[in-house]
């Protein structure tokens, strides 16, 4: 308590400890970053060292707590992951659609199933209730909950919660390196050629990785370093060295399917290169994602958008290397612009010819880790932004500078003012 009037009537600051994922120290008065003896963090820490536990996923908070608190980070895996697979109203569905698609012996007639499906497909709310469905469009209705049922049977999901120190098991063990594989080439390997290599059958794994090629055999060869990594958890000798006072390695945060270099767990995370934000990789998916969206949007019977809104979090880029800062950069027909050294120096514009559709107008809300971590970023998605508006190209396909257009004319400002469209 005098600590806390110390604070409000000599310092006047107002204060709060926070005993949550951050801790304390973190939200003490003075600077959030290069902390100075001046500040209350550095002051009350002392030289008592700080650890934290962090999932390895999260580099972007387990940088807050480095720069506000001085913390050395000891990492811990996530939790395994699965294919979410089907239940209730849906295997119902499924059911429904097999028999709609099974050849009969003359005794139903599949048309009679139509209500059935549209009935159960509107209680999953993957349809509407009314109308009731066209004879002539029951076919292309049962094909796209046929995808839509494929596409929720086979997302990724946390499988219970991990247990520090405690390995996947061999089955989860399986089902991470198949989809590591999968989310590295797009494709994962065969179930049993990953099964032979979890259970260190050396016979069926040479018998079976013959058909390999040259660049198969290599990945094959990740995820065995990767699978020895898994099996071999260390988190509580390395929880144990920190507590000793002793050194903790370095390791790179970010999510396990598309950063394996995160293993092994029980190391001192640290974020990332802002300067190769967002990655190739992440160009590519954030492009692909970008026409996904634009694509589901138009298959509802609507015309393109001409504005979308997103919010861009610290952690999912960091995950991702980025991936919904390009999906955001895709949907307007910019790309990230790289010198000489592959560092981001800007923003540049796709050719409407090569985009093959108007520039999308995409306002752009900032989380709070976002703001602190990428101001390269920022600036990047605001240069794309105001490239779209001084583009001389027709509004019609360019949105961005058809609204800004209409803004300044509206409100007697700059282009530059009206072209502003990233928020924190």
């Amino acid at each position: 308590s005098a600590f806390y009037r110390y604070l409000r009537e000599d310092f006047r600051a107002d204060a709060v400890l926070h005993f949550g994922t951050h801790g304390a120290l973190e939200f003490m008065p003075g600077k959030q970053a290069g902390l100075s003896g001046a500040c209350w963090p550095d002051r009350l820490i002392g030289d008592l060292p700080n650890f934290n536990l962090y999932a390895a996923n999260n580099p972007s908070e387990g940088a807050l707590a480095k720069r506000r608190a001085g913390a050395t980070l000891v990492s811990y895996l996530t939790p395994p992951i699965a294919q979410a697979g089907l239940y209730r109203g849906l295997l119902e569905l499924k059911a429904t659609v097999e028999r709609w698609r099974a050849p009969t012996d003359g005794s139903e007639d599949p048309a009679a199933l139509a209500p059935l499906l549209q009935a159960q497909a509107a209680a999953l709310e993957l349809a509407a209730a009314e109308p009731p469905w066209p004879a002539d469009q029951v076919e292309a209705q049962v094909l796209r909950l046929t995808e839509a049922m494929l596409e929720l049977e086979y997302t990724l999901i946390p499988q219970g919660l991990h247990v520090l120190g405690r390995a996947p098991t061999a089955a989860e063990r399986t089902d991470t390196l198949l989809a590591m594989a999968e989310a590295a080439r797009g494709s994962a390997p065969p179930r049993t050629l990953v099964e032979a290599l979890v259970a260190g059958d050396a016979s069926a794994l040479q018998q079976q990785a013959q058909a390999l090629g040259e660049a198969d055999a290599a990945w094959l060869a990740e995820l065995a370093t990767a699978n020895r990594h898994l099996a071999d958890n260390g988190e509580l000798p390395a929880l144990l060295r920190a507590l000793d006072g002793r050194f903790v390695r370095p390791a790179p945060g970010g999510d396990l399917l598309r950063t394996p270099a995160v293993l092994p767990t029980g190391r001192n995370l640290h974020g990332f290169d802002p300067f190769r934000i967002p990655s190739a990789f992440a160009v590519k998916d954030g492009s692909q994602q970008a026409q996904r969206l634009l694509d589901r949007y138009t298959a509802d019977g609507h015309a393109l958008p001409e504005s979308i809104a997103m919010v861009l979090w610290g952690t999912d880029n960091l995950k991702t290397e980025g991936a919904p800062i390009a999906q955001a950069l895709a949907l307007m027909g910019a790309a990230p612009r790289f010198d000489g050294y592959g560092r981001i120096a800007g923003a540049t514009l796709l050719p409407l010819a090569e985009l093959g559709r108007p520039r999308i107008d995409v306002v752009i809300t900032l989380s709070g880790i976002f703001r602190d971590l990428m101001p390269l970023q920022i600036k990047l998605l605001a240069e794309a932004a105001w490239l779209c508006a001084q583009a001389d190209e027709a509004p019609e396909h360019n949105f961005i500078r058809k609204h800004a257009l209409a803004y300044q004319q509206a409100h007697g400002c700059t282009l530059e003012t009206a072209a502003l469209r990233v928020y924190g």
